[in-house]
């Protein structure tokens, strides 16, 4: 064992933004972490265009004014031509529109966000393939005399697409690449573009530094081999530029030296957790950038992470914490597929509609509930155990789980549902229902939980449930069924 190693509870590899919260987040929960980031910082990088859910994010770990510092531009007008010829424009509300960072900034005050919690890191140094102990990690480092080792109890691949840990992926038949250049504007309107193409899309947007990024993302099946070639890149830029609508003006502008290529394909891992490491980020998948969600959901795998490799270390249920993360994954990609293939679907990105191989989904309109009626929980509903998070751990609860729901629901903004659900084995006016939950939530909540149950068909609705009772029942009130448990069984 060398004399200049660092021992820890989890090394993180690679200082992204999702190494970074993921090392500050567990670092606060009391646990002693090393990140290793091969590069120096500042460092050029992808991914300009955030989210307004971003905000929220940093405010878990106190980190939202540490990012305003570093320069941003919001960007609450869209101009829009997708799948047709009409141009449309799409107004955010200033506080909740869509914003773009310099990267490189971004990317270094997460990170020394992190050191000033508590994180030891290691940078830059190059990790040699990670060994696995039998209830450890030992990270031996290239280019890098002290330390030369880090010994872990835990690993969390963080490196991004270059995926550190390996393991096999599940990647989309429909492949992207994307090409950037950079631009400086005489005169500009300050509104993003996003444009769809004959086997290509268009983004562009302006950004912090008075720059504008364009991005030309193109199916990698029409533009492989030759077209990509580093000798034609910027001569197929331009071309591409040429056959778009909202950024063929750019060819009257500045253009900015340099146009880059890189992969823009979406991919998951199947497997990104196991009881001694963890992948979060793109280390574990990949997003369609047509969201401009990369950073969004990098953030949110971070921190669901730190709670489930938390829990892990505190001695819970590794089970359920692996099911839990294994499970947020799955839906994530799910959703974000259906979004994106709606969208494809519009448009000859990829062919239209026919290579986008969706149908539409039927959409329940919603249900209204007269105030008078009396309701209960619908038959088909169980109540079943699921893994879920609960503060700073994993822990398992019961949830609701019905044919229309697409995964098990045991919270409903921060509401605890089971307490609830109990009560609607049996019939109830809405009137006696909300009476009876005064104590437990909130009176908006009690009606947003009321109103979400009725939209989506979990409950059973009647004006006067007693009508329907064999003639010898002649009393003035509904029967007493047993408690959802019985009746479902459980």
């Amino acid at each position: 064992m060398s004399f200049n190693s660092i021992h820890a509870d989890v090394c993180v590899i690679g200082a992204g933004p999702a190494g970074s919260v993921f090392a500050t987040r567990l670092a606060r929960l009391g646990h002693q972490v090393v990140i290793v980031e091969k590069r120096p910082f500042p460092r050029p990088h992808v991914g300009e265009s955030l989210t307004p859910l971003v905000w929220d994010l940093l405010d878990l770990i106190d980190a939202r004014d540490l990012v305003a510092r570093t320069g941003i531009r919001k960007n609450p007008i869209v101009r829009v031509k997708w799948g047709s010829a009409e141009v449309r424009e799409v107004h955010h509300s200033p506080n909740r529109a869509p914003f773009a960072v310099n990267r490189s900034r971004f990317d270094a005050a997460l990170l020394e966000h992190a050191r000033s919690s508590g994180v030891t890191v290691v940078q830059p140094a190059m990790v040699r393939r990670p060994k696995r102990r039998e209830r450890s990690w030992e990270i031996e480092l290239v280019g890098c005399h002290n330390p030369s080792h880090i010994f872990a109890r835990f690993l969390a691949d963080a490196s991004g697409r270059q995926r550190v840990l390996g393991g096999t992926v599940c990647r989309s038949p429909q492949r992207l690449i994307a090409i950037e250049g950079r631009w400086r504007f005489g005169r500009s309107d300050g509104k993003t573009r996003v444009e769809s193409g004959d086997h290509a899309w268009y983004w562009g947007a302006h950004m912090p530094d008075g720059a504008f990024s364009a991005m030309v993302f193109v199916d990698l099946t029409q533009y492989a081999g030759k077209y990509l070639a580093r000798s034609r890149l910027e001569s197929l830029y331009a071309a591409l530029l040429d056959k778009s609508q909202l950024l063929g003006g750019l060819q009257g502008q500045t253009q900015m030296p340099g146009v880059i290529a890189h992969d823009a394909s979406t991919y998951s891992d199947p497997n990104p957790i196991d009881a001694l490491s963890i992948k979060i980020g793109e280390a574990a998948f990949a997003l369609d950038p047509l969201s401009s969600s990369g950073v969004q959901k990098a953030l949110q795998t971070a921190l669901v992470g730190s709670v489930v490799v938390n829990t892990i270390l505190a001695g819970g249920s590794t089970e359920s914490a692996m099911s839990f993360f294994c499970d947020a994954q799955r839906s994530a990609v799910g959703q974000h597929k259906r979004w994106s293939q709606m969208f494809y679907r519009e448009t000859d990105v990829f062919g239209g509609r026919d290579s986008a191989g969706i149908t539409a989904e039927h959409e329940d309109r919603p249900k209204h509930l007269a105030e008078g009626a009396w309701v209960r929980l619908a038959k088909s509903t169980q109540l079943i155990k699921v893994p879920c998070l609960v503060g700073d751990k994993v822990e398992v609860r019961q949830a609701l789980m019905h044919p229309r729901l697409s995964r098990p629901v045991a919270y409903l903004g921060g509401i605890y549902l089971q307490p609830f659900l109990d009560q609607l084995g049996n019939w109830h006016s809405l009137k006696d229902l909300r009476y009876s939950w005064r104590n437990s939530a909130e009176e908006t909540q009690n009606d947003v939980l009321i109103r979400w149950l009725g939209r989506i068909g979990l409950l059973d609705t009647r004006e006067k449930p007693w009508l329907d009772l064999p003639d010898t029942l002649t009393c003035g009130q509904p029967p007493e069924p047993p408690s959802i448990q019985a009746s479902r069984g459980l």
